[in-house]
């Protein structure tokens, strides 16, 4: 195959010579192609450069299989906080594609850093919204965060399909009155704790 390449490029070669020696406008850049056709067809054979055959590519090969050895017990010990890993930041990229245009980065973390610890207790859906935000939203008492979400809570339960908060209107957060931030953090929360239920 090399051997048919190489008479069909010196073929090749010849004719842009002699188109060349006609033209010597063209002489420039018949050479250039001239030059990138023997790159082409004439380069380095080698297009794979681990040969599979070769001692020392197999010797190297083994040592990595070797460090990266894990036998099936430890595998089955560690899958799940893999998983649990995984699903956390899937829930990060998500929160951020949804929200991060409008809630800044810190708050969207610490939504979720509270809900992954809340999820686990016995606590209403109300209660875990609110216990999201709580923190988040300053001059802003237990009371009235629950007044404000008592709507996503009952959306969580399927009895309010419609998007709380897209009642906010989009604008970044430092314009935002604080009832529309707490509003916003309170739909982020639920959004937040949709996702990890559905993980379980």
């Amino acid at each position: 195959m090399s051997h048919s390449c190489g008479r069909r490029s010196a073929a090749f070669s010849e004719r842009l010579i002699a188109m060349s020696s006609r033209n010597p406008s063209t002489s420039q850049q018949s050479q250039v192609e001239l030059d990138l056709l023997d790159a082409i067809l004439l380069g380095d054979d080698e297009n794979y450069p681990w040969n599979p055959l070769d001692r020392e590519s197999s010797v190297r090969l083994t040592k990595f299989e070797e460090r990266l050895e894990i036998d099936d017990l430890e595998i089955g010990d560690r899958y799940p906080v893999f998983f649990q890993h995984l699903n956390a930041c899937w829930l990060h990229v998500q929160l951020r594609q949804k929200f991060g245009a409008r809630v800044p980065q810190d708050i969207l973390d610490a939504i979720a850093h509270q809900a992954a610890q809340l999820m686990a207790g016995n606590l209403s859906l109300a209660d875990l919204l609110v216990r999201c935000v709580h923190g988040l939203i300053p001059n802003w008492s237990i009371e009235d965060l629950q007044v404000l979400a008592r709507p996503f809570a009952y959306a969580m339960r399927g009895k309010t399909p419609e998007s709380v908060s897209e009642s906010v209107r989009s604008a970044p957060w430092m314009e935002l009155s604080t009832l529309e931030r707490a509003r916003l953090s309170l739909a982020v929360a639920h959004f937040t704790l949709l996702n990890l239920r559905n993980d379980v």
